[in-house]
């Protein structure tokens, strides 16, 4: 684990391969504890070192098929956890510093500026990122 700079940002370093980046996908695991998964637009046999979420598609879509396609990932993610675990897990789709589509209980996605930060971040394999502070790198701090 490594600390935040003065100014509370991190940068690339500060992370495992493919996370800190949008888009994310962020369950919330009890107080303060935050599991963040990647979103990766590649095949897993590119790069086997990633771990996350991957969406391969055939020809470069635009903005919206992409946001489209990043929702697809974050329900499939919340049926999953719920069919193992058969308890609802706060979950949020992260897209950008002020873009988080957060999903409700009943599974109703709504659209809100404010991201999850803070508390303890882990990685899908429940690794510890950080301890507090931003959930994704600054790409203009350097590593």
């Amino acid at each position: 684990m490594k600390e935040f700079n003065e100014n509370n940002t991190k940068k690339k370093s500060d992370f495992p391969p493919g996370y800190g980046k949008f888009p994310y996908v962020v369950g919330k695991m009890g107080y303060a504890r935050y599991l963040q998964i990647p979103i990766h637009r590649t095949s897993k046999a590119d790069d086997s070192s990633l771990k996350g979420i991957f969406i391969s598609e055939k020809e470069q879509p635009d903005l919206k098929m992409k946001s489209e396609h990043n929702l697809d990932a974050l329900m499939q993610v919340r049926k999953l956890h719920y069919e193992k675990s058969e308890i609802y897990m706060p979950m949020c789709l992260v897209e950008g510093p002020e873009d988080a589509i957060y999903v409700d209980e009943q599974g109703n996605a709504s659209g809100n500026s404010s991201i999850p930060k803070g508390g303890v971040l882990l990685t899908a394999t429940h690794e510890i990122i950080s301890m507090y502070g931003l959930h994704y790198y600054m790409p203009n701090v350097r590593s």
